[in-house]
């Protein structure tokens, strides 16, 4: 997983025609804040989650810290490392060169610059390597900065020339090689990709007594389902987005699914869900496509389509999901769509704490080697967009 850390005192100009990255004339750990570990992002992407999603210089990017996104810019990829620093002569010393550090770089909405890298930038981590001299013999070595004064060829040697202070020489080296990147890019896999998968407050889902808000669902209601009848629910959830947490997250915006946007009276009346919320499709297109007459398809992915556009007028929202014992299809707004999917990375939008919830109800699910059976294929990104459009030319409606 990655980490991130403040170089302090970095200045980074997003606005010039080639950016420029000036790191501070600092030593090696003086230059950084503390190394801080984080499993997902924020990212304005187009895939569905399943696929990775590469950023570029200037598209927006929010690493998810303590369960808050941190808003801001990708700035670009790079690496940085130090000149030889020399102890000692040629007969008894030492040469260390910082190695390089490839790195990514981020800038929030304050400025500051932070680096984005696999492991912390810290002396037990950060690796130099050391070429000691001894009676005219030279032996090179890698080696972390906090064994420096513990390796068994390298402590003698620099304990002759000043121990503790050569190894603060060594550490007190200026950063004065880098490379900045500006177009650099930066390749987030699925895991690392946080998404919200559920229906917005004031969704009507249909149970054995007829359609509720599904804000008012509970454990052990019963669900109607398309194809095992009626289900009780087994675990609710509900995650409310303010309007600033909208304005820096526009990704997670609700996409609003008009009237008879999918087919005649589907759904019976507008139908907000989050982007990657799937809905079924049924048509003969599907069935030429994936030879499936029925299958699942992100909201975000039929943007192309009339009657389906994202909800910009809204300037908070509640978004709310639930779960049975297997993936199923659920009546919303009389359209078919899905309920929670209990895959890896479908978990990865819940929260934390959430999760704790859905393991502790199905223990089954922290041993992911086999993924959920999916109440109907669910479609990628890109066959998602391109059946979207196979339907937008044949002027045909997405659910016969």
């Amino acid at each position: 997983m990655p980490y991130l850390t403040a170089v302090n005192g970095a200045v980074v100009n997003l606005s010039l025609p080639t950016p420029i990255l000036t790191l501070p004339s600092t030593n090696i750990l003086n230059a950084f804040g503390t190394s801080t570990l984080f499993s997902q992002y924020n990212v304005d992407g187009v895939g569905d989650g399943s696929t990775p999603e590469t950023v570029q210089g200037g598209d927006y990017l929010a690493p998810i810290i303590g369960g808050s996104p941190v808003p801001g810019t990708y700035a670009g990829s790079g690496t940085f490392q130090t000149a030889g620093l020399t102890v000692g002569n040629a007969f008894l010393g030492a040469t260390v060169r910082l190695n390089p550090v490839d790195v990514d770089y981020f800038v929030d909405e304050n400025d500051q610059l932070y680096i984005i890298s696999d492991a912390p930038l810290d002396a037990a981590n950060l690796t130099v390597t050391i070429t000691v001299n001894a009676l005219g013999t030279s032996t090179p070595l890698t080696l972390p900065l906090t064994d420096l004064l513990t390796n068994p060829i390298v402590a003698p040697v620099l304990g002759l020339l000043g121990g503790p202070n050569a190894v603060n020489n060594i550490l007190n080296q200026v950063i004065n090689s880098q490379t900045f990147d500006p177009n650099g890019t930066m390749t987030i896999p699925p895991g690392e990709i946080n998404d919200i998968v559920c229906f917005v407050a004031g969704t009507m889902i249909l149970t054995p007594d007829g359609y509720r808000m599904v804000e008012t669902l509970q454990v052990g209601d019963l669900v109607m389902t398309k194809d095992n009848g009626a289900k009780p629910v087994k675990w609710v959830g509900v995650r409310k987005l303010s309007a600033a947490e909208i304005i820096v997250n526009q990704h997670l915006r609700p996409i609003r699914i008009k009237a008879g946007a999918l087919g005649v009276n589907i759904p019976s009346q507008d139908l907000m869900v989050s982007p990657q919320h799937r809905v079924l499709v049924r048509s003969k297109i599907a069935q030429k496509m994936i030879q499936s007459d029925e299958v699942l398809v992100a909201a975000k992915q039929l943007l192309q389509l009339g009657g389906i556009d994202i909800a910009t007028d809204l300037t908070e929202v509640e978004y709310h999901h639930f779960l049975f014992d297997q993936h199923e299809i659920v009546f919303s707004n009389g359209a078919e769509t899905e309920s929670l999917y209990t895959g890896a990375q479908a978990l990865k939008g819940v929260g934390a704490e959430a999760r704790r919830e859905i393991f502790a109800l199905f223990p089954n699910l922290l041993d992911q080697e086999k993924a959920p059976i999916e109440a109907r294929p669910m479609l990628t990104g890109r066959k998602g967009r391109r059946l979207a459009m196979r339907h937008m030319q044949a002027n045909r409606p997405l659910v016969v």
